[in-house]
């Protein structure tokens, strides 16, 4: 029977973004929003505030306004903020969580940006051209499946009890 490679969670890596909001959940009886955003490269950061904590409603209020690229809002439907895009700073900060080192990465928004924007090297410099998202590109070639891993005695045989394919 072959074996099914798995892939563990990697946070988006530290560094400045250009990101796209792809989801907004507001629920109003809470009064919290969850913002799914992605990256240029397709990976995803949910971000959450609870807008009765006056540092998360600031928070939100900052990352809406340059996703909208207006600063002199009072109020927004937050649905309305999905397709557009903001500059963040994702940072990581590792805590003990349960006896393991656990990473949370945070995403601060910084500025308004027009569609995705790349980092032009170490020095952190932005270059805002977009960066091209046609979504008609060919797709890139498959990777290889990971190798067979070499198969280790449980005391079990598996394959005689589910039968060999």
């Amino acid at each position: 029977m072959g074996k099914i490679g798995l892939k563990g969670f990697e946070p988006i890596p530290e560094g400045k973004y250009s990101m796209k909001v792809v989801k907004v959940n507001h629920k109003e009886t809470f009064n919290k929003v969850e913002m799914t955003y992605e990256t240029a490269a397709g990976k995803q950061h949910t971000e959450k505030f609870d807008l009765n904590i006056d540092g998360s409603a600031w928070a939100f209020s900052i990352t809406a306004k340059n996703l909208l690229n207006d600063n002199t809002l009072d109020s927004i439907d937050p649905k309305d903020l999905v397709g557009h895009f903001a500059l963040f700073e994702v940072t990581h900060e590792t805590v003990d969580y349960k006896g393991r080192a656990t990473v949370f990465a945070r995403a601060r928004s910084y500025g308004s940006a027009d569609g995705f924007v790349i980092d032009k090297g170490e020095d952190g410099e932005i270059d805002l051209e977009p960066v091209e998202t046609d979504k008609k590109k060919p797709a890139p070639a498959p990777t290889p499946a990971p190798a067979k891993a070499e198969k280790k005695s449980s005391g079990l045989d598996l394959d005689s009890i589910l039968g060999d394919d």
